[in-house]
């Protein structure tokens, strides 16, 4: 049987001497017995790791003599030596733990945990949980798996999505905008998670919409009613996922994701005119057609301009000019979004 040592340091902090103690008695176990020494970087917690952490480990075990025989860079059997790398093939095992009845899905939100920590501690007793999620039935475990616990809190969705790697974090020297404190920025890792990102959050977010009647918001929208669409945006908005990077863009696929799940024909962002417009909805049946132009607002005071601004930019660039032989009625809106609020103006 081969001896195999692994050392894992966390970069959630520069290489010290005690770090390096634990490496150097375990890379020299290994040598006794000619077995190997292996690096692992235990980056899980990736919210509290340090710029330029990973390459201090790198260059302290180089300068110190070590010969690391498996690692991030020496791939061998058994990897990838990186832990954030390794999330899928422990959520293949969780789930098989599952199904063999060995673990359980827990919902227990952080809240709950607190609050259960607060009591025991008020008891004078260690915290010890009561396991109250192994318990569930399958019909209530499937619940809780759905949109709809996704939906329940933002923190849920983005956490998942992080935590079984359709999302990773983005290395503060990469992030180009200033971005809030106490928030961490996220990417899509490659284009096959970027398609399987896009359908899911697809799916869920026509999931969500499902559950409020948008009918009175398409009969505002081909009625001309701009104060009623106002209204009825701004109920959705309360109700849907609050983002911290508010951005036009994204309010773009807002608009747009509410439409296409009705099943209207939409385009975002199509050249049209002398410019690009933002959201396009067609009602070729009936012959009609909603242009938005779509403007975030710096503050709640500025959205009235902002709507102003948008209208403009419609006659400046005629987006709908194109549409007048085809559509006996269109619709220009200018719409401007602040955080969780919405207001809309119609083109006379």
């Amino acid at each position: 049987m081969k001896v195999r040592t692994r050392y894992a340091p966390s970069p959630t902090g520069y290489m010290h001497i005690g770090n390096l103690r634990t490496a150097i008695f375990e890379y020299l176990l290994a040598k006794k017995y000619n077995g190997d020494f292996i690096l692992r970087i235990e980056d899980t917690d990736q919210e509290r790791e340090v710029e330029g952490a990973v390459d201090f480990i790198y260059n302290t075990l180089d300068l110190c003599g070590f010969k690391i025989d498996e690692g991030p860079n020496n791939e061998k059997g058994y990897g990838p030596y990186i832990q954030s790398k390794r999330k899928a093939i422990y959520k293949e095992y969780a789930l098989k733990l599952v199904e063999m009845g060995k673990a359980y899905y827990c919902f227990c939100s952080e809240e709950e945990l607190t609050a259960m920590r607060e009591k025991a501690d008020a008891r004078h007793k260690p915290f010890l949980y009561d396991g109250r999620c192994s318990r569930l039935s399958k019909e209530k475990i499937e619940e809780n798996l759905t949109y709809d616990y996704l939906h329940s809190s933002e923190d849920n969705l983005w956490s998942i999505l992080y935590l079984t790697g359709y999302l990773t974090r983005v290395r503060e020297t990469d992030i180009q905008e200033t971005i809030p404190d106490g928030t961490t920025a996220l990417m899509i890792p490659n284009r096959e998670i970027k398609d399987i990102f896009e359908s899911t959050i697809i799916k869920w977010f026509n999931e969500s919409t499902k559950r409020w009647n948008r009918t009175e918001l398409f009969h505002a929208v081909w009625d001309g009613n701009s104060d009623r669409i106002t209204d009825e945006m701004n109920k959705l908005l309360r109700k849907t996922i609050s983002y911290h990077d508010y951005r036009e863009d994204f309010y773009h696929a807002f608009l747009a994701g509410i439409f296409t799940g009705a099943g209207y024909v939409v385009e975002s962002n199509k050249e049209h005119g002398e410019g690009r417009s933002d959201v396009i909805v067609y009602d070729s049946e009936n012959g009609q057609l909603a242009l938005f132009e779509v403007k975030y607002s710096s503050t709640l005071d500025q959205m009235k301009q902002s709507c102003k601004k948008a209208l403009a930019q419609i006659d400046e660039k005629m987006y709908a000019k194109e549409f007048e032989d085809s559509y006996d009625k269109i619709l220009c809106y200018g719409i401007a979004f602040f955080k969780k609020r919405c207001l809309v103006y119609l083109k006379n």
